[in-house]
């Protein structure tokens, strides 16, 4: 982005934000912030908090949760660093793209369940001459991990306004442009860049994270489910949208959708609904002989209590219910 006025805004407000994160985010939510940086225009310039890697697989991801040291020390170096940035370089998005694609893809500890982990791409960048990313790149990193854009001093004309919001697959909230004028006041803009970048985090780490959402149960053949019953979070869901399947065992599967806007991350979901008791469908003759009585035996082939979802990579999960 070059040492003129927006290389100072990127400058000062990409540390204050990473700070902010640090003294703010973390002690006000039980996330866990783990975070990478990427420099680039043409080519990758660094990859990390360490300005000596320029390959983004080998990128480290710091906790700012816990390594306060590396961030302080990268504030410093980043400041200095964009001081003396070369503002003649082009800009290619595609370099920008994959170089954040190699690092999220190379961040994947040994035994780390990572459908439990939201990776999202924040893409920064400025008015100029670019290069567009590559349609394939593009798609298939888009799919994997959310791309969220911020342009600076950008046209509402401009191919590069059009083509910010197409990698962030023209989602309100996934992208945001700053006007920067001639007169732009040092400071200012720098603000606007700080609030943007706060913004942009507060809505991937409040967006949906699971699609096509339902949940699994068996019933006994001596429980008849009451169809007005159904309610989550305290709603009642349209009796017609449940699904009951009844199995050669004498059972019943029912499998019934929870809505999407209900899913945001550290957020709850409360789902019940009842069930009558017919005792006339026990499966038991009684006699005066004193014996255990088993009720009723389930085929393996039985569906079993489940939660299952699509994250938002289009992974499929489900999780056993009990």
């Amino acid at each position: 982005m070059g040492n003129g006025i927006e290389g100072y805004a990127i400058s000062n407000a990409v540390p204050k934000f990473i700070k902010g994160i640090m003294e703010n985010e973390t002690k006000t939510s039980n996330a866990n912030f783990n975070l990478s940086v990427i420099s680039w225009n043409d080519r990758v310039e660094f990859a990390s908090l360490d300005f000596t890697n320029q390959l983004p697989s080998n990128a480290r991801f710091f906790s700012i949760n816990k390594s306060t040291r590396n961030v302080d020390g990268f504030i410093d170096d980043f400041k200095r660093y964009y001081n003396y940035s070369d503002e003649t370089s082009g800009t290619n998005i595609s370099t920008a793209i994959k170089a954040s694609k190699d690092a999220l893809d190379a961040d994947k500890k040994s035994g780390d369940r990572f459908f439990k982990t939201k990776k999202f791409i924040i893409l920064v960048t400025g008015n100029g001459e670019f290069k567009p990313c590559n349609s394939k790149l593009m798609n298939s990193t888009s799919n994997q991990y959310e791309i969220y854009t911020i342009g600076l001093d950008i046209s509402s004309s401009a191919k590069l306004f059009s083509h910010l919001k197409e990698l962030a697959k023209n989602k309100n909230g996934q992208w945001s442009f700053i006007a920067a004028g001639e007169n732009e006041i040092k400071g200012e803009l720098d603000q606007k860049l700080e609030n943007a970048l706060r913004d942009t985090l507060l809505n991937a780490t409040r967006s949906t994270v699971a699609y096509n959402v339902s949940i699994i149960e068996s019933l006994y053949c001596y429980y008849e489910p009451v169809m007005s019953s159904f309610i989550v979070n305290g709603k009642p869901i349209d009796p017609q949208s449940v699904q009951i399947k009844g199995n050669p065992d004498g059972t019943k599967t029912i499998r019934f959708n929870v809505s999407e806007e209900l899913l945001k991350p550290n957020s709850e979901i409360i789902a019940s609904f009842n069930a009558e008791f017919k005792p006339g469908q026990l499966p038991i003759t009684l006699t005066d002989l004193r014996k255990p009585i088993t009720l009723c035996t389930p085929d393996t082939k039985t569906a079993l209590p489940a939660f299952h979802y699509e994250w938002f990579s289009g992974d499929e999960f489900e999780i056993g219910l009990t």
